[in-house]
């Protein structure tokens, strides 16, 4: 339905664990804004198959003291032609990205359990995060990594 958020299988890798809304619907199809599947060479004919999976609710990550990010970058391959007199860079992918929760530990929370079920069968969780500046969701998502032994120092909340 228009406004389900959903989360993505496609054999299209483009598009393959993609969060996001559904906003238009007809009786064969939806459509979901953040995609343009005209590129045919990200979106060849007949090799989209998938399904979406309705979010059907979400558990809050409390307590969060830190969010680090790394990855993305662009991955270059050096090449040097015998005509050259220096070499060139050629791109070719980019770095998977990483995200880094750091949280105030507090095993009672109903998030460990999430992240610990979804670590230990390796799940592709949605993950959805409001921006007030911005007045809007964004959403993405991840295979968590979850280790629920806090870090403890002097005179610090264990995280």
């Amino acid at each position: 339905r228009v406004d389900d958020v959903v989360l993505i299988s496609s054999g299209w890798g483009v598009i393959d664990g993609l969060v996001a809304r559904i906003t238009a619907q007809t009786t064969n199809s939806v459509t979901i804004s953040v995609i343009n599947s005209s590129d045919r060479n990200f979106f060849p004919a007949h090799a989209g198959g998938g399904k979406l999976q309705k979010i059907t609710e979400w558990t809050e990550i409390p307590q969060i003291t830190e969010v680090a990010q790394s990855g993305g970058e662009q991955q270059y391959a050096q090449v040097q032609f015998l005509a050259d007199d220096r070499q060139r860079n050629i791109g070719t992918f980019k770095a998977a990205k990483s995200q880094t929760f750091t949280l105030a530990h507090d095993a009672s929370l109903p998030i460990y359990k999430v992240l610990g079920m979804a670590d230990r069968y390796g799940q592709v969780l949605p993950l959805r995060m409001f921006v007030p500046n911005a007045k809007e969701y964004r959403y993405w998502s991840g295979v968590p990594s979850f280790d629920p032994q806090p870090v403890t120092a002097v005179n610090s909340v264990e995280t």
